[in-house]
């Protein structure tokens, strides 16, 4: 009895870890987060994924950087190519954990590569209309390039 007291404690106090960790990031880097810089946080987590997985591959399974490289890109792409050498235990716990972190990440890639796409499709449509709809209304009206010195008199005279 006393022992899933413990872990349900101890679950407890890791989620509560990870939920003030994850808003304390979040938090930190709440500019990065806006929907222009989507696209670089992706890339940035896909590179941390690359070279976080490489060399815990390396350190767990004694292996070379490059088979380390080889079998992280396997996973992460989910193209599913037999393992680079025999798992240990190990290993194919880290795999298991890490391809379904690749595959969360790869279905985040999906869902903000094309909510980036239609945002921006969208807002182009609607920014165009404004135009037009602004544009349609004006009534003899005259439209000036360049206005500088010259021009701001002339300007001003009408």
């Amino acid at each position: 009895m006393t022992v899933i007291k413990m872990t349900a404690e101890i679950r407890y106090h890791a989620f509560h870890f990870l939920s003030v960790l994850s808003d304390n990031i979040y938090k930190r880097f709440e500019g990065f987060f806006m929907k222009n810089d989507r696209i670089y946080f992706v890339l940035m987590f896909l590179i941390a994924m690359i070279i976080g997985g490489t060399f815990i591959y390396s350190f767990i399974e004694n292996w070379s950087l490059l088979d380390s490289l080889y079998m992280t890109v396997i996973v992460l792409t989910t193209i599913g190519f037999k393992e680079v050498h025999p798992l240990s235990d190990a290993g194919k716990i880290f795999t298991i954990i890490f391809s379904l972190i690749a595959f969360c990440m790869l279905a985040g890639v999906i869902g903000i590569l094309s909510s980036t796409i239609i945002e921006s499709n969208v807002l182009g449509v609607n920014r165009r209309k404004k135009v037009i709809k602004k544009t349609s209304r004006l009534k003899a009206h005259i439209i000036v390039c360049g206005v500088g010195k010259l021009g701001s008199h002339v300007v001003v005279g009408y």
